[in-house]
């Protein structure tokens, strides 16, 4: 694939010094992970490449300034192609062992929002995992990037900004009211490679279930990883439970090797509701199927115990459960936020009534909501502000993973 790329491209030199520019700043601003939903190396390189073919005796720098032009422009899902497939393929189209990419004939490729397709035989489209929320959040990125390019090659320099500016680290951690975590526990270093691993590759059903909930706009994962170190972090990791003869749930004992633990953050962005009544937006249904979909998966060999759970939490409840080396960092972001005064009222959207969420899969030791066995408080409505945990039917033979709690919030509480 990449000799084929490099075969394409009027300026081998320049493409990859744009390229080096371009995987940076993708890295930098959190869209370069092709297992989520954003781009992977080999798609950034081919929309790299199809601008070098355009401007094929720019030099790098105009080159980086049309990427930002050109893809700011695009209409998706309109494919992005570096060269055209042969219409008189017949053998490709005909043979079943090669997947060519073509909507008029497959209707499983007219689904993909964002077709880039790889010029060498078969072409397939490279971006198959870009849901909805990723090339909304992509495209932010670009228009981001535009604004900054544009005020660099201000010829009036009015406006000049440093190429710093276009790789500064996003406030992931400020720009969203509430967030949904994905926690995934593992006794063994070996073992816990190999559950995180899981976990990250299926994490994209969780962006896709989300995203089929109508009360949901934005589902916008942070592609790092906070591993939780065994010795500094052992406050914050959660002791790993095991289910015994009894069907109980117990502390995991006996075990010689520490419990390692690894979390994802996931932003949600709630749609604006327009009704009279509070609505309840249910999300244990959407979380239990992802939960699902990874035990279903999981490597029956390896007998140390491991878990994951899907809990909500609000953006000052974060730094309790961070690991030690990025509070500072989150604190920084945080107090940027809060001296720039740009906190966004579409992240935390201005709802006409009270919109209550579920979420499934809590933790009554680590989540900031509040039991539901008062029956006295259950009685009577729930005011904004307030949550409510309802405990999973006592006689459910379901992995304790799966059957969690159903948590209640108010989606327009900041």
């Amino acid at each position: 694939m990449t000799d084929e790329i490099l075969h394409l491209v009027p300026n081998i030199d320049s493409f990859r010094l744009t390229l080096r520019v371009i995987k940076l700043w993708a890295r930098k601003r959190g869209i370069y992970s092709n297992v989520l939903g954003y781009l992977g190396g080999v798609s950034w390189a081919m929309l790299t490449a199809r601008i070098c073919q355009l401007y094929p005796n720019a030099v790098a720098a105009t080159l980086v300034q049309k990427f930002f032009v050109i893809y700011d422009q695009w209409q998706w899902p309109k494919p992005v192609l570096l060269t055209f497939p042969k219409e008189n393929d017949s053998e490709g189209l005909n043979d079943r062992r090669h997947h060519i990419w073509d909507p008029r004939y497959n209707p499983q490729d007219r689904l993909h929002v964002m077709p880039i397709i790889t010029p060498a035989f078969p072409q397939q489209n490279s971006t198959f995992n870009v849901a909805k929320s990723t090339l909304h959040i992509m495209q932010k990125e670009i228009q981001r990037g535009l604004h900054i390019i544009n005020d660099i090659f201000d010829k009036n320099g009015e406006k000049f900004q440093h190429w710093n500016l276009l790789f500064e680290t996003p406030s992931f951690f400020s720009n969203y009211s509430h967030y949904l975590v994905v926690t995934a526990t593992a006794i063994g270093k070996v073992t816990f490679g190999d559950w995180i691993g899981l976990i990250e590759s299926k994490l994209r059903f969780l962006i896709l279930n989300l995203e089929r909930n109508p009360y949901i706009q934005i589902v916008h994962v942070n592609p790092e990883q906070f591993i939780y170190d065994p010795d500094k972090d052992a406050a914050k990791i959660v002791p790993m439970t095991e289910q015994n003869e009894m069907g109980e749930m117990v502390p995991a004992e006996g075990y010689f090797e520490p419990t390692y633990q690894c979390r994802w953050f996931i932003g949600l962005t709630f749609q604006v509701l327009q009704q009279t009544q509070s609505s309840s937006v249910n999300l244990t249904d959407n979380i239990q199927a992802f939960q699902s979909t990874v035990w279903s998966h999981r490597n029956r060999q390896n007998s140390n115990p491991v878990n994951i759970k899907c809990e909500h939490y609000k953006k000052k409840k974060l730094l309790e459960m961070m690991p030690e080396k990025y509070v500072e960092q989150i604190k920084a972001q945080l107090k940027k936020r809060k001296r720039k005064n740009q906190a966004s009222q579409q992240d935390s959207p201005a709802v006409v009534q009270s919109a209550n969420v579920k979420s499934g899969s809590g933790s009554k030791n680590e989540s900031p909501f509040q039991g539901a066995n008062d029956t006295s408080r259950r009685k009577r409505p729930l005011d904004p502000g307030t949550t409510d945990s309802r405990p999973a039917s006592s006689g459910s033979k379901r992995r304790p993973s799966e059957t969690g709690e159903e948590t209640l919030f108010t989606a327009n509480e900041k």
